[in-house]
């Protein structure tokens, strides 16, 4: 019930039981047909808009591959299509525009959280930039664009958008490593032979097979996770730097991509897989 509802302002914010109940005059009757009562509704009360609790995430500078996310004060719709647009803004001499549709967003409880999709951005374009960020009302989403919580209260869109900057670390890509947990499901595991070496190995093909490499000489699991019964492997796996960061290569060796780039490339083909998924499910 938000403002306006039958309640109006008499009762605070909160969860409440509400019963239907009516009692008549009793005139002598069998007893328990003198009143009937309804079962009993739970229902919300809630009038309070969200807000951005803190700073927006990480505090330090950004690293290539991290995701940028902003807290809030309770949870938020994130029902699709989302009800807010993101746009996002490299502060350079091309000052290129990004939005929605070139981002994985992630929404879930209190957080929205975004990294730029590879086939949008590349990588390096980033390295060392400021960017700034704007969430809310951002003009480039269909319908109406704002941030809601789950009982639909909107940001208050006179207090506009939420706006912050953040920079991306200057780092040497050609010999930088990367490590992230990496997910398997409808797979079998157990806990007593989670460190085989059939069950690592299984792990790093089929990382090497989702972003195309022929060998699994860059792949290494560090720990492994049997989760769900033995339905689900979690796996913290690092992706090294190529040979030498593909300095003095012969003519006949091929310039490998630096592990940042074929993060991107595994977590794009996650969310393609994902997406497909979704849609079939919903189909």
């Amino acid at each position: 019930v938000g403002e306006g509802g039958f309640l109006g302002d008499s009762v605070s914010d909160g969860t409440y039981e509400v019963v239907a109940e009516t009692s008549c005059t009793d005139l002598g009757g069998p007893p328990g047909i003198s009143g009937y009562q309804e079962d009993i509704l739970v229902g919300v009360i809630d009038r309070t808009r969200p807000e951005q609790y803190g700073r927006a995430q990480p505090l330090r500078e950004v690293m290539v591959g991290e995701e940028i996310a902003v807290v809030f004060s309770e949870a938020i719709s994130c029902e699709q299509p989302y009800s807010f647009g993101i746009q996002v803004t490299i502060d350079d001499d091309n000052q290129q525009v990004f939005n929605n549709a070139d981002l994985h967003v992630h929404c879930e409880g209190r957080k929205i959280g975004f990294q730029f999709k590879q086939i949008s951005v590349d990588v390096r374009d980033l390295v060392g930039k400021q960017i700034k960020v704007e969430i809310g009302n951002t003009g480039n989403h269909d319908g109406e664009s704002n941030i809601k919580d789950v009982n639909g209260n909107a940001m208050d869109l006179s207090r506009g958008n939420i706006e912050f900057f953040k920079t991306f670390a200057k780092l040497d890509l050609s010999r930088a490593s990367t490590e992230f947990k990496f997910t398997m499901k409808d797979t079998e595991c157990s806990h007593e032979n989670i460190l085989d070496i059939a069950t690592i190995t299984s792990v790093e093909t089929e990382i090497a097979s989702m972003i195309g490499m022929t060998d699994t000489d860059r792949i290494s699991v560090i720990e492994l996770e049997c989760l769900h019964n033995g339905g689900t492997l979690k796996a913290l796996t690092r992706v090294s730097a190529p040979p030498n960061g593909n300095r003095n290569l012969k003519a006949s060796q091929r310039r490998e991509d630096n592990a940042v780039d074929l993060f991107y490339k595994l977590h794009n083909v996650s969310m393609n897989r994902k997406e497909e998924k979704d849609g079939a499910a919903s189909s």
